[in-house]
């Protein structure tokens, strides 16, 4: 009877350390971790649709799961399904001036329709933490034929906006 209990209860602290290791805030302390988004470049508006032409910023933030701390000195990347990799550089942005690594993809114009996957690779001395977009159509990068709709009203007063401004 102990012996059952105490199996179980091996197997749970097991499960629960299984999945602290896999949880939103890093795993256990110390690790990198990495969150990130896309922004269509010329009016900074979080989309997740784009057409072939357009600029997509790819932005991220990787931080010590010990204290939040930002990791200035991490290597971080873009890196394509195919392969391709883009070194990202940390920088300011937004109006309240986040440090964030970003790097510029420039959709060709023959860029056939469909997902892009890709996800942002850390490495900070022996650590490393990737961030791979939520597997949910909304959530992944999707290049678009022009004239499909890509984003809501939003999205739709940034673009006239810029339009009025140049």
């Amino acid at each position: 009877m102990w012996k059952k209990k105490l199996t179980g209860l091996a197997a749970g602290v097991m499960l629960a350390g299984a999945l602290a290791g896999c949880s939103s805030d890093g795993g256990p302390k110390g690790d990198l971790v990495v969150s990130g988004d896309t922004l269509l470049s010329h009016v900074c508006v979080a989309q997740s649709r784009y057409y072939p032409g357009d600029r997509i910023i790819f932005r991220a933030l990787v931080t010590d799961s010990k204290d939040g701390s930002l990791v200035e000195d991490a290597k971080v990347k873009l890196v394509f399904e195919n392969g391709e990799e883009m070194e990202m550089v940390l920088g300011m942005h937004g109006q309240e001036n986040t440090e964030l690594w970003s790097v510029g993809y420039d959709v060709p114009e023959s860029a056939p329709t469909g997902t892009l996957e890709y996800k942002v690779v850390a490495e900070h001395g022996k650590k490393k933490a990737e961030y791979v977009p939520y597997n949910v159509s909304l959530s992944k990068v999707t290049i678009v034929e022009p004239g499909t709709p890509v984003g809501g009203e939003e999205a739709k007063k940034a673009l006239e906006e810029q339009a009025s401004k140049s």
